[in-house]
């Protein structure tokens, strides 16, 4: 999961074999909150769940799911034009052990894919049902840029339990290392800085791990914040702030 801060609030690490669905009851979160989910991520009584503890969620519907429309609803021409083929409300799963959803169909006019979102929410646009779905690839980046700049290259054991021990610690660091860079990144530019790419600003951090230095100062101004820099006293505590 992950914060609009691009920052994960909830992870479970385990082994690769584990589907994802066994971690859903885990999830406790405040009523109104949104979540996306992966298209097999499809469970019917957690959704019910849900829907009763006033969470929004929204996923796309796997190929061979029993619908049964139960009203076709109006769909302005705007978003027609838009790429929103239909809106229905529907039944998915039978009768007994199914779910009352909303089914969007939608088509990608860049690409000319269809696809066919699932939602509780009736009160989003059709094209806002389709578009908070395209913010799930979020999560994606955040893997691909957690294995880019915090790769785990070697372990000392081959062990299964060695490497549970080795990896939960690493990760962890790595995350707690990815949010304070990005609080680092967002700092910046809140100041008037420049856009920092995360693996530049990762690399630059790198290499001055050992330098007491104003981190925010030196990515505003590195000129300036070199000139004024000072090394530490004698005696100095050995601890190193990377920004106030």
């Amino acid at each position: 999961m992950r914060t609009r801060d691009e920052g994960p609030c909830f992870i479970d690490l385990t082994e690769g074999k584990r589907h994802d669905q066994l971690m859903l009851p885990m999830i406790v979160l405040p009523r109104g909150s949104v979540l996306v989910l992966d298209m097999g991520c499809t469970n019917y009584a957690q959704w019910r769940t849900w829907n009763k503890q006033g969470i929004w969620w929204g996923t796309r519907m796997k190929s061979g799911t029993l619908v049964t429309v139960l009203e076709d609803l109006f769909v302005l021409h705007s978003q027609q034009q838009a790429g929103v083929l239909s809106d229905q409300r529907v039944r998915l799963g039978s009768t007994t052990k199914g779910v009352v959803a909303r089914l969007v169909r939608y088509m990608d006019q860049r690409t000319g894919r269809e696809f066919a979102f699932i939602t509780n929410n009736t009160r989003w646009a059709a094209t806002t049902v389709a578009h908070i779905y395209k913010r799930r690839w979020d999560i994606e980046l955040l893997f691909r840029r957690v294995k880019q700049n915090f790769p785990l290259r070697c372990f000392l054991g081959d062990p299964p339990n060695a490497i549970k021990l080795q990896i939960r610690p690493k990760a962890g660091c790595a995350f707690m290392a990815d949010l304070l860079l990005n609080v680092v990144r967002r700092t910046v530019q809140r100041k008037g800085g420049r856009i920092w790419a995360f693996a530049n600003l990762a690399g630059i951090v790198r290499i001055h791990l050992g330098t007491y230095i104003d981190l925010v100062a030196f990515l505003l101004d590195p000129y300036r914040a070199l000139l004024k820099y000072q090394p530490p006293a004698r005696g100095a505590p050995n601890q190193l702030y990377p920004f106030v």
